[in-house]
This record gives structure tokens, sequence and C-alpha cells, in this order.
């Protein structure tokens, strides 16, 4: 069986133009990925994955730079149900020693980057969202991580976790409090249409929620159930 496992997640990664990683670089800084001088509350932060506040449409710019790879564009719905998982708009970014960088639950038709883009730290990747398995009373949120996984997992049969965020920032606070002001670029962010309509082969087609499985929009307190 772990045999057959690791055949398939070598498929994956063959298909989604990853490698898995085991020693990424760890004096990296990052940069809070939206606009300089901004800061958002964080509801989840355990120094390896976070959950930042950002209401729906806010600027979402690179924490890091690297080549691009968008996951998914063009779907719309959002739950606090782990099977809300599939409907998550989010954009990967691989950095120069081989780890990535996730930016999930963005915003339909909110991305404005496409698999290949080079990106520096600061580029604009589009809007925030509430798309994917999200919880609170409106599910809006960005979240942010770095992995050595392209799958954005651990465990058996990749056997990576994920790997601790440095900020040049600073530390980030626990417990639903507020970020340090973001140093990451002002930059005005150019907006073009994103192809989510008819999505190209790098984007995943849309996908029909069924009733018996998705309640769009359906959010519970954070407090009653945690969302990724």
């Amino acid at each position: 069986m772990l045999i057959a496992s690791m055949s398939l997640a070598a498929e994956k990664l063959s298909a989604e133009g990853g490698t898995l990683l085991a020693n990424p670089a760890s004096t990296v800084l990052y940069k809070l990925p939206w606009t300089g001088g901004e800061r958002y509350r964080v509801t989840q932060d355990y120094n390896k994955h976070f959950d930042f506040r950002l209401p729906v449409g806010t600027q979402v710019r690179a924490a890091r730079g690297g080549t691009v790879y968008v996951k998914r564009a063009s779907l719309e719905a959002g739950c606090c149900d782990p099977d809300c998982s599939i409907y998550d708009n989010y954009v990967r970014i691989t950095h120069d020693d081989g780890s990535y960088g996730f930016y999930q639950h963005l915003k339909y038709g909110g991305i404005t980057v496409n698999t290949g883009d080079i990106v520096s730290e600061g580029d604009c990747l589009g809007l925030s969202g509430a798309t994917g398995y999200v919880c609170g009373l409106t599910g809006a949120h960005l979240h942010f991580n770095v992995n050595t996984n392209p799958f954005n997992s651990g465990g058996t049969p990749y056997g990576v976790a994920f790997t601790e965020v440095t900020f040049a920032e600073g530390s980030i606070p626990t417990g639903d409090a507020y970020t340090p002001y973001s140093q990451n670029s002002t930059s005005p962010c150019r907006f073009l249409p994103h192809p989510t309509a008819t999505p190209t082969a790098t984007h995943t087609p849309p996908l029909t929620p069924t009733p018996s499985r998705i309640r769009v929009r359906a959010y519970l307190p954070l407090a009653l159930r945690g969302g990724s």
C-alpha cells in the first residue's frame, strides 16, 4: 500500500511540477503578504501557518519571490467543512531553495497571476476571499504558509512538514491580535482580467457544488470550529 501511495505521489509531483525538499533555507525573511503599512488580525498562528483576517478584496502580495503555480482560480463556494477544501482558490509559489509558499482562499475571479509567472517579493498575486474550507462569520481570510511539500500536507507518503516562517516585521502574535504593520511593497497593483470563465489547462475547471455536500457561505464561528 505504501509503495502504491508513493507511486501516486510521484505522478502527482510530476503533473504539478513539484519536488520534495529536505532542507529549505532557514535564514530567509518573509514580508507579510499584503500592502505595506497595513496590518490585520491573525487568528491562527503556529509559527508555521497563519490565518490572517483580510477582508474580501484585499490586495495579496508575494511574501517572497519565485515561480507561480495557480492550483485553482475559478471556484466560488466556501463553507466550514473540510469537504469544501476542493473549492479553495489558491496560488503556490516555488522559491529558489525549492520550498513552496501557499496563498489560499483567494477571491473568485481575483487571481491575477498565471502558472509559470516569475514574481518578486511584493508583486501582486490577487485578492483575498472566502473560498474553500473557511469558518467564522464571513469566512474571509488569507491562509499563508511555507512547506517543503507542493501538496501542502505532511506525513506518509510525503514525509515532510510545514516550515517555520520568520517575518521581517517581527514575531506574529497569537490569540486574534493584530500583526505588525506590513513592510511589503506599496506599489499600485494592476489588476488584469483573469481567464476564470474559461479556465486554461493550468487551471482546474469549475466544479458544480451539490446541495448535499456544499453549504455555500455556511460559516461557524472560529471558536466553534477551526479552518485552514
